[in-house]
């Protein structure tokens, strides 16, 4: 199959001008906290393409001629770099965020607002900053106080995500809160599972996994708040989901209330939950992996083969390798670390 990609500026569309002198194209999806990004190198031997201004509004795609599915990327301008040196001569590389990283979402703001959902406030605020925002119904819960402290949109959104077990992004000028390890797009539609292969027909190239790791491995997760009509600090407990620690992970600040700190400890069991193994890989191109999907690794090996989920998707095109995309995957679970063959299986042939 015949790798291909897109790319437009300002609804231009500049693949037929770009493709002489395409090097490479990287589109970075990942899990909620930063922008995807989108980096085009090319070869700028006599200049032949206009300085491109940032906050250019920039799409692109990945993907393969006889399927017409691309991963895509959607963002403004954030970087031009003009790189020259004596062997190599002149490149230059275009870099692009998902997040508009110039205008207002980064305004620092001091706000609160008192007794109402997550929505309610996430809209109103975002749109203060030029954001449309979609709540997904599983995270949009209530408090009696919501506070932005001297923080910009994108920051006060990445911190109300960690406390309730949300992702939070922005893409353009939308921002959402979907739920986390839902196995869904920002939008709530479910994903597409990818399989990861080895072997003769399969599509690894190449990547290195461990299913288990003890560094996140706790027993129960606990935070904090002060019931101010008992007079004093409460503590929650939640149960680790595997349980294969034997000491307790204790939330640093205190929750304003009881339903926060109930949403905090489940947030870090999530987070945990995601951290306990993965690894990375490298396959061939595959435009439907993205963020949060689910991968199937086959044929790998016991305790390895399993389901894990993606963190982060880059979809890389090259002249020299073509339509690379690699995986960081996390959270292991079905027959991963579980290597159940008898001791004479596991020690035939000794």
């Amino acid at each position: 199959m015949r790798a291909i990609f897109y790319v437009s500026a300002n609804g231009i569309s500049l693949g037929s001008k770009l493709d002489p002198i395409l090097t490479s194209i990287t589109i970075r999806d990942g899990d909620g906290g930063k922008s995807d990004t989108l980096e085009i190198e090319l070869d700028d031997a006599g200049a032949q393409i206009e300085l491109p201004p940032t906050n250019t509004p920039i799409q692109a795609g990945i993907g393969w001629e006889a399927t017409g599915v691309y991963a895509q990327f959607s963002g403004k301008v954030d970087k031009v770099t003009s790189t020259a040196s004596r062997g190599g001569g002149f490149t230059l590389t275009i870099s692009a965020k998902s997040a508009d990283e110039k205008g207002k979402p980064k305004e620092r703001q001091e706000k609160h607002h008192d007794t109402g959902k997550l929505s309610e406030v996430a809209k109103k605020w975002g749109g203060d900053a030029g954001l449309t925002v979609s709540v997904a119904p599983g995270v949009d819960l209530s408090r009696d106080y919501w506070a932005m402290q001297g923080e910009d949109f994108l920051a006060w959104g990445t911190r109300i995500a960690q406390e309730i077990g949300a992702t939070f992004k922005v893409r353009g000028d939308q921002a959402v809160f979907a739920q986390r390890s839902a196995g869904q797009t920002l939008d709530g539609q479910s994903l597409p599972a990818i399989t990861v292969s080895p072997g003769a027909g399969g599509n690894l190239i190449s990547g290195n996994l461990s299913p288990s790791e003890d560094v996140d491995a706790w027993q129960k997760f606990q935070a904090r708040y002060y019931d101010t009509k008992a007079a004093k600090y409460v503590t929650v407990d939640q149960e680790e989901r595997a349980k294969p620690g034997t000491v307790t992970h204790h939330h640093r600040f205190n929750a304003p209330d009881a339903d926060t700190a109930k949403r905090r400890a489940s947030s870090n069991n999530t987070e945990a939950d995601r951290s306990r193994g993965g690894g990375s890989v490298q396959i061939d191109g595959e435009p439907t992996a993205q963020a949060e999907c689910l991968c199937n690794v086959v044929g790998w090996r016991a305790g390895i083969d399993g389901t894990y989920r993606v963190s982060s998707a880059e979809h890389k095109l090259t002249r020299s390798a073509g339509y690379i995309t690699t995986l960081e995957l996390k959270q292991p679970g079905g027959s991963a670390g579980k290597d159940n063959r008898r001791a004479s299986t596991k020690q035939a042939g000794r």
